[in-house]
């Protein structure tokens, strides 16, 4: 897709929940415990009043699309919202993740976890 799937370092704990910058996100499946490479397209990213807190890069207004990279530690990810979005390059803001919306994946070979 365009942009690109998201990639973030995150852990599943207690095997229902995964732990991402500094929340947790209930899974509703289960999975084993242990690090994980979560993958998140942009268009599943919003902006929430009380998520995970990430720092606004850069703001592009793409003719009926904004597509915002955020900071999130040391990595930068890409949300793409319809419309304009109301935030401001430096601002940090709270984003949302839904647990339909991830993908799983191994950190080391790469392969979608199975549930």
């Amino acid at each position: 897709g365009n942009p690109p799937m998201n990639l973030l370092d995150g852990r599943i704990q207690g095997g229902r929940e995964l732990a991402l910058g500094g929340r947790a996100i209930s899974l509703g499946r289960t999975y084993r415990d242990g690090a994980v490479l979560a993958g998140v397209r942009p268009s599943a990213i919003r902006i929430v009043a009380d998520g995970i807190p990430a720092r606004v890069y850069l703001k592009e207004i793409l003719g009926e699309d904004t597509i915002v990279d955020l900071q999130i530690g040391e990595t930068l990810v890409r949300m793409r919202a319809p419309g304009r979005i109301a935030c401001q390059e430096g601002e940090t803001v709270q984003i949302g993740l839904d647990a339909e919306s991830l993908h799983l994946f191994d950190p080391t070979t790469r392969q979608r976890l199975a549930n």
